[in-house]
């Protein structure tokens, strides 16, 4: 009985004890984010740290990390994190085990391209007119950060060139 006894305390501290001692750095697991509304702009942390016990080990790319966003509108929210099953683990710990993350509502706004001479063609030749096409861009963000732009530019620099110039901007 008694050697039974100690055979259950010398597993218990070799599977528990002694691990947490040899390995107690959390693993930092990337977090899947599912059902982002596509009009959202997300705000997030991208990793937490995932401690794993096992007979085995548990290699890391079998750890998935999942924070559901299912129903939730603008603006900042505390969201569990679920630590999917891991082959071969007797006990897992994800830290934090909540995140907060904020939702920021996406919106188009049409604004204007503008060139910008840089520097001026070659001696004996000379910028007769310039034409723009398209003369706008359709752009998509948060409100906040399109309200801080009122235009595009494209900067032009023509020193070296001695024809007709096409310039293509992506």
């Amino acid at each position: 009985l008694i050697s039974v006894l100690a055979a259950v305390i010398l597993w218990l501290y070799v599977t528990n004890i002694a691990d947490d001692k040899l390995n107690n750095d959390f693993i930092p697991a990337e977090i899947k984010y599912i059902n982002v509304a596509a009009n959202f702009t997300l705000v997030a942390p991208e990793q937490v740290g995932v401690k794993v016990w096992g007979g085995q080990r548990i290699q890391t790319d079998k750890i998935r990390v999942l924070v559901d966003l299912q129903g939730l509108g603008a603006g900042k929210h505390v969201c569990p994190v679920q630590l999917q099953p891991i082959e071969g683990a007797l006990l897992t710990q994800v830290k934090p085990d909540e995140v907060e993350i904020e939702l920021i509502p996406q919106v188009k706004q049409q604004l204007p391209i503008e060139v910008e001479l840089l520097k001026e063609p070659a001696v004996d030749f000379k910028v007769v007119d310039m034409l723009v096409t398209p003369d706008f861009s359709l752009m998509q963000g948060d409100a906040e950060a399109l309200a801080q732009v009122k235009k595009l530019v494209v900067e032009l620099d023509l020193s070296q060139s001695k024809n007709g110039v096409v310039k293509k901007v992506l």
